[in-house]
């Protein structure tokens, strides 16, 4: 009562079990990035700051991985998936979706860790602190700009996806936001396919609208400082 009778809201909660993607999307991308960042920052800490031999040509060999088609991988990790027997899982995503942003994370993390003073952290050793313990409280509070360029580009890597989620999540109520969509009669519903990606693009556009400059600091310091 008091809506349009072709209220989009109303329709796509009707029509659509959007909001239960909605659900799956929220949990899928922020589990990738927190995975992406936890696993990107302890490899980059390797490199960047214990400096392993050959840790230079590690850099680039993990950068390399990055430009490599996704379509080469996508036939291989589709029988990998197939005879684990996880497909339709909404949660393998978490584990394949790091894949997708962890060699440019490592890369520009490494880069920037390179790039802080290293008599900050010794003198915290010094003073009888651990290495964990002058990690997380220097090194990290200090990489905040990288730290949030690498999730936010983690989070557009993701949420441009579409190929493997409308490929692994076969069930509708198992679908994120751009699979879902896809499976929209888009010639009769041409408004609630708009509505939908609305939907999803605000808080994307939210997220790099408030990190914004914390993204372009980041990422100049790592581009500039750690090459």
């Amino acid at each position: 009562k008091g809506q349009p009778r072709n209220f989009v809201g109303r329709a796509l909660r009707r029509d659509y079990p959007f909001f239960v993607w909605l659900e799956n999307t929220l949990v899928i991308f922020g589990g990738s990035v927190v995975i992406t960042l936890a696993a990107s920052v302890a490899a980059a800490y390797a490199l960047g700051r214990l400096r392993p031999p050959g840790f230079r040509w590690w850099r680039r060999a993990i950068f390399a991985t990055y430009v490599v088609p996704q379509t080469i991988l996508f036939v291989p990790l589709y029988q990998v998936v197939i005879r684990l027997g996880q497909d339709d899982n909404p949660l393998l995503l978490l584990a394949v979706y790091p894949t997708m942003a962890l060699p440019f994370c490592i890369w520009i993390l490494s880069a920037y860790f390179q790039t802080l003073p290293r008599e900050i952290e010794e003198s915290a050793l010094v003073e009888g602190a651990s290495r964990a313990a002058a990690f997380y409280r220097i090194v990290l509070p200090m990489s905040r700009p990288v730290l949030i360029a690498a999730g936010i580009f983690t989070l557009g890597t993701i949420a441009s996806d579409f190929m493997i989620a409308s490929v692994f999540l076969l069930s509708e109520h198992n679908q994120t936001i751009p699979a879902g969509l896809a499976t929209m009669e888009v010639a009769l519903d041409e408004l609630l396919a708009v509505a939908g990606i609305n939907l999803m693009a605000i808080p994307v556009v939210l997220v790099c609208a408030l990190f914004a400059r914390g993204y372009v600091r980041g990422l100049t310091a790592a581009m500039v400082e750690g090459s």
